[in-house]
């Protein structure tokens, strides 16, 4: 037993992670301390005590800083020292997006995630210090990591901190032997993670939705853009070129235009796309006639139609140029005589 003789005290210990830290330790001989705002943590306690372990279940609520001294004092009153502190409570936020979420659930997630830290880490520290030795471990997440997902603002905001106080108190307390560490945990299924659509694929979900709308708002960018490029030269066309069609044609053309600027105003792609292809469809004529007077223009001045491969003719190699033959270099020969 790596802990025997050693207290430990556990916040959120009544369900999930913090569970299974309490009966990790238990396991490993450590005396251990489960905190919680439930009953549950007297369900906890009495799987420990059946393991052959001791535990000691205290509620409290770890936001309020006179909560957390209580639980502290009666621990160091039980056991006279405290070598493990496990910081595991928290809450996952509103699950809503910033301008949605209230004042109150705004300050209960930072209140529990970062606040309720912050007291434990202040209330268990001078005894730490007076052993010149102990161990604190901040459950962060990957999300404070990365500050990645949608409707997690709250979370990440709390997440963030607990890395950031993490750092800072390692350097604060290292000269008295106490070391501070932060697991960053992906998503884990827990009793506050599943139960309700999981807030985690509740998440999940709403991230690969947003991530349908930005990919169909960018496809429609896209489309209006290559619009109004369209529009642009058919009209131009059209005002240098548009009499040399029948007016019903020109008509058409112009309807057509009229069609596509009225499409490219609102959000539907599918209708832009419609609208550009009956401008293309409509313009054929027009575009026909403009072919075939410039081939005839390119015809009377003695060259080929527009389009056409017009390939100079093949030259013998000037004097001293390198010719490549069958992959090789052939150097003229008058050159190489030189």
């Amino acid at each position: 037993m790596r802990l025997k003789g050693k207290v430990a005290i556990v916040t959120g210990a009544g369900q999930g992670i913090g569970r299974m830290d309490a009966l990790a330790l238990a396991r490993e001989g450590a005396k251990v301390v489960v905190l919680d705002v439930t009953d549950k943590i007297y369900d906890v306690e009495k799987e420990i005590a059946a393991s052959g372990g001791e535990a000691l279940a205290l509620k409290c609520d770890v936001s309020y800083e006179k909560s957390v001294k209580t639980a502290v004092k009666k621990t160091l009153d039980r056991y006279r020292r405290i070598d493990i502190l496990i910081n595991n409570a928290g809450v996952l936020g509103a699950k809503k997006s910033c301008v949605e979420i209230e004042e109150e659930m705004w300050r209960k997630t930072i209140s529990v995630n970062l606040g309720g830290l912050f007291f434990c880490c202040k209330a268990v520290l001078p005894a730490m210090i007076k052993q010149k030795k102990g161990k604190i471990i901040n459950m962060a997440s990957i999300v404070g990591w990365t500050a990645g997902g949608y409707n997690v603002v709250d979370y990440a905001a709390s997440k963030g901190g607990v890395i950031g106080v993490t750092r800072a108190l390692a350097v604060e307390v290292g000269q008295y032997g106490i070391a501070v560490n932060a697991i960053a945990p992906g998503t884990i299924e827990t009793p506050m993670t599943v139960g309700k659509e999981s807030d985690m694929e509740k998440m999940a979900k709403d991230a690969e939705a947003h991530a349908a709308e930005d990919k169909k708002r960018r496809e429609v960018v896209d489309l209006k853009n290559q619009a109004d490029q369209l529009v642009y030269s058919t009209e131009k066309t059209l005002k240098e070129h548009g009499e040399k069609v029948a007016a019903e044609v020109r008509g058409n053309i112009e309807s057509a235009l009229n069609g596509l600027k009225e499409a490219a105003k609102g959000d539907d792609g599918e209708a832009i796309k419609r609208a550009m292809e009956n401008l293309s469809q409509v313009s054929q004529e027009l575009g026909k006639i403009l072919y075939e007077e410039a081939a005839k223009k390119q015809a009377a001045a003695g060259g080929a139609k527009p389009g056409a491969d017009n390939a100079a003719p093949s030259q013998e190699p000037a004097e001293g140029e390198v010719r490549r033959k069958g992959g090789d270099d052939v150097v003229d020969a008058e050159f190489e005589a030189k």
